[in-house]
């Protein structure tokens, strides 16, 4: 049997089968958002075969927080809220990310490069770093290459020696500041185009705080065709305004709202990206 192969963003023969539904289900159903995805096979008779399979995610929702997050915050007046009342450790979980799996079906047939992680506001490897990498690592991903950027200038030596030494090997840390100019040598997109392919897992994080940044990064990756088909999985803190969001440290963020943020999440997810709000 002979199997047409390709990437997961181009359209055969691995693709959305349909826009991705976006929805609460009832009943057994997961109450989860969902990919369904379709592979064509072809036969030495010419003849084609189709397997169809679904992959979840967690619902958009508009805190850009896990949904425990309203336990905490109830009915509380936005003047009452402050670090304070919100546990951070709660504003900071990521308990509630659904995210991709190595032990999905097809996933090596889907994704026969390698894997590679690009973390922008990484700080040390302690914070984001370590926890993106062991939570793909339980599920069945190690990342052949871990690419990380941080503009707060650390001492290399406290920066290294909490790296594990199995994972030495494989990280890059950039001590600098992110660039959003397109093609700059300190863009991370410019060397995501140079060291990527369709064929690998490409996992992407995007908070540096810098919301003139962050959007013009956005905005490259959405308007880029290259850049779209080598990003997988997409983390991104959108700062907007919501009643208190402010007051948990977002600052002003008057230029966005929970309504373009979403939308944009959305659209990302129905082109086939996993798209997730980052805490």
């Amino acid at each position: 049997m002979m199997s047409e192969e390709a990437p997961i963003h181009v359209d055969m023969p691995f693709q959305p089968v349909h826009p991705l539904v976006d929805k609460q289900v009832t009943g057994d159903s997961n109450p989860f958002s969902k990919f369904v995805f379709q592979k064509t096979c072809v036969e030495e008779n010419l003849t084609e075969s189709q397997e169809i399979w679904e992959e979840f995610i967690e619902p958009l929702i508009g805190t850009g927080r896990g949904p425990l997050l309203n336990d905490h915050i109830g009915c509380t007046a936005p003047d009452k809220l402050s670090h304070h009342t919100v546990p951070r450790m709660r504003v900071l979980s990521g308990d509630f990310l659904l995210m991709q799996s190595g032990k999905t079906p097809n996933f090596d047939q889907i994704h026969p490069g390698r894997n590679l992680l690009f973390d922008l506001g990484a700080s040390v490897w302690q914070q984001s770093s370590r926890f993106l990498s062991c939570l793909y690592h339980r599920r069945g991903i190690w990342f052949d290459a871990s690419y990380a950027w941080e503009a707060t200038v650390y001492d290399p030596k406290y920066v290294w020696q909490n790296v594990p030494i199995e994972f030495r090997p494989n990280f890059h840390y950039f001590n600098i500041p992110v660039s959003s100019e397109p093609e700059h040598v300190d863009n991370p997109l410019t060397l995501l185009k140079k060291v990527a392919t369709p064929e690998d897992f490409v996992a992407f994080k995007l908070d540096i705080d810098a919301n003139s940044i962050e959007m013009a990064l956005m905005t490259q990756i959405m308007e880029d065709e290259t850049l779209f088909s080598l990003i997988d999985e997409l983390y991104f803190e959108y700062h907007f305004q919501g009643e208190w969001h402010a007051l948990l440290g977002w600052g002003n963020t008057n230029e966005t709202n929970m309504t373009h943020a979403l939308k944009m999440f959305q659209t990302i997810r129905q082109k086939g990206i996993r798209m997730h709000f980052w805490p």
